[in-house]
């Protein structure tokens, strides 16, 4: 299982858990991923995925809090 399916897996958990703030972390990674995808024009592998979080993480949690 790649790590894209397993954050989807999370984010389907969240939201029948009702975790808002889970979902939108969830669902904000999830868009960055799609938004690399298309740039590249190609499913990234587990490693850009990696990249992509981190690049996420380093925004730091306000940015998802917005």
């Amino acid at each position: 299982m790649s790590l894209k399916e397993t954050i989807r897996e999370e984010l389907n958990n969240a939201r029948r858990e009702r975790d808002k703030l889970r979902t939108h972390l969830l669902t904000t990674t999830l868009s960055e991923m799609k938004y690399k995808e298309v740039e590249l024009k190609r499913e990234l592998n587990d490693a850009e995925v990696v990249d992509v979080v981190n690049k996420l993480r380093h925004r730091g949690v306000p940015a998802f809090l917005q």
